[in-house]
């Protein structure tokens, strides 16, 4: 079965042409086109949310790491399934190609999560700024590779975080640290994960705009079914995440055929 993210990618792609062919959701009803299949999609990760957050006593970690996650989704639907020359277009001189921002995205994905976990497990007699030579080093974030390959490590980079962050307590939260030579604390930095996801998706785009790449119809509704997806799946039964990447699946192989 193809998994969440290639299914994604092949949605993210469809024309609007494509969107305005015909399908039917069941038997019943009126022919809306696939334009509404892909509403199903949206539908049924929003659904699966509402039901792992109702009456749920969630700590602010945890929802931090949601926002973070859905963040995350709106990155990568906006990247997925793009043409791979383009990771190495270059808007203007000295501007970022998309490749530098999502390596970017990585490094500071790193450093954000092991400056949260000096900064909560540090003893009284150490600094509250991290050391130097503790901050990740330019392999810990490379930026070869494809645009799924990008992807997969940022995700990967993001679980890391998610693990820790999400197990924090009231407490740990007041606890000093130092951003960009600012006094803040670690509640601070717990809203800096998706702020700063958010910071350069919106680069992404303007990148993606130069080299003429708008997201069309198709990629704005895969964007908000992966971020809707980043709303739960840390918190989602396995079996559920599977169940939910079948029917996506099963929707997009319908409107093959």
């Amino acid at each position: 079965m193809p998994s969440f993210a290639d299914t994604m990618a092949t949605m993210a792609v469809f024309s609007d042409e494509d969107m305005g062919r015909s399908w039917k959701w069941g038997s019943e009803g009126s022919d809306l086109g696939v334009r509404d299949g892909f509403h199903r999609s949206l539908e049924v990760e929003m659904a699966q949310l509402a039901i792992i957050e109702s009456g749920a006593a969630l700590t602010e970690p945890i929802v931090a790491m949601a926002e973070a996650q859905r963040a995350l989704g709106r990155a990568l639907g906006l990247v997925a399934g793009q043409p791979e020359e383009l990771l190495d277009f270059q808007p203007a001189p000295g501007d970022w190609p998309l490749r530098e921002v999502v390596r970017h995205m990585i490094e500071t994905e790193l450093s954000f999560f092991v400056n949260t976990r000096w900064s909560v497990t540090r003893t009284k007699d150490q600094p509250v700024a991290m050391p130097k030579e503790l901050r990740p080093k330019d392999e810990d974030a490379p930026g070869d590779g494809t645009i799924p390959e990008l992807a997969a490590r940022l995700a990967a980079a993001r679980l890391t975080t998610d693990a820790f962050v999400s197990a924090l307590q009231p407490l740990d939260l007041a606890r000093p640290s130092v951003w960009a030579g600012n006094t803040v604390d670690v509640r601070f930095r717990l809203h800096r994960f998706a702020s700063h996801l958010t910071e350069h998706t919106i680069q992404a785009e303007k990148v993606l705009h130069a080299a003429g790449r708008d997201p069309g119809e198709a990629r704005q509704m895969v964007r908000a079914i992966w971020a809707a997806r980043g709303g739960h799946e840390r918190r989602s039964p396995a079996e559920a995440l599977a169940r939910l990447d079948q029917e996506h699946a099963a929707r997009l192989e319908s409107w093959r055929s």
